[in-house]
């Protein structure tokens, strides 16, 4: 086998690492979380001094290792930040539906090009995961439309990261019209909630592939009077060099 296959079901190297960005974006989480509670105890005084000394060693660890996992995230999106390709959305979304061999499908672009700042084979490898997950439970003849768009920072303000610059942002949306089903992704996923047999490695992909982008996503279901529509969006920041 080669170096860069992964033992654990022929999963390339490639593709568990970007499932890896999702990880360490949840489990820095996680961590914050455990801080913010820790820090509560000690502030309400309840504590007896042995105790209270354990806590602080605790949360100092808790914190050394919520570092360590920031700075792999930011390296990653560093990586990804300072790449040169400015990615086309519209492209990339369109060769992902053909190359699915769905029938259905309908788009609506804009007509300038929506571009961003990013890597066009990730992105290209997520968008195509993306819909072949939607359309996995879909049943014969069900429709899919995609758009493709610019969304302004001011827009998206409370959404995107606190630490981004304002910049333009690239979206991308991908309904499934009618049929109901799910689709297993949410911003509040988390591994702590999860079971082995629980985890899809290529949901964690999709999440990786945009948090090394900087950007997030939504996911909406209609209610089942309007079909059960299904929506996956995601956005994409055009970085600053």
């Amino acid at each position: 086998m080669r170096d860069d296959e992964f033992l654990a079901g022929g999963r390339s190297a490639i593709e568990v690492g970007e499932a890896a960005a999702g990880i360490v974006h949840d489990f820095a989480n996680i961590i914050q979380a455990i801080i913010l509670r820790g820090e509560f105890i000690l502030a309400k005084g309840v504590l007896a001094e042995t105790d209270s000394s354990k806590m602080e060693q605790l949360l100092n660890d808790s914190r050394i290792m919520g570092e360590v996992l920031h700075m792999l995230l930011e390296r990653g999106r560093a990586i990804v930040a300072s790449s040169p390709e400015r990615v086309e959305l519209r492209s990339i979304v369109q060769k992902a539906m053909k190359a699915s061999g769905i029938p259905n499908v309908t788009y609506k672009f804009t007509e300038d090009p929506v571009e961003v700042k990013g890597d066009a084979l990730l992105l290209s490898g997520m968008t195509d995961i993306a819909f072949k997950v939607l359309a996995k439970d879909a049943g014969p003849g069900t429709a899919f439309h995609v758009t493709s768009f610019k969304a302004a920072h001011e827009e998206i303000e409370a959404l995107s990261p606190p630490w981004l610059e304002p910049c333009p942002w690239g979206a991308v949306t991908i309904t499934r019209k009618g049929g109901g089903g799910k689709f297993p992704l949410d911003e509040e996923f988390h591994l702590s909630h999860k079971t082995p047999e629980e985890i899809d490695l290529d949901i964690l992909r999709i999440r990786g592939v945009i948090k090394l982008h900087s950007g997030f996503f939504r996911v909406e279901k209609e209610e089942e009077t309007t079909g059960g529509d299904l929506t996956f969006s995601y956005y994409i920041p055009d970085r600053k060099p």
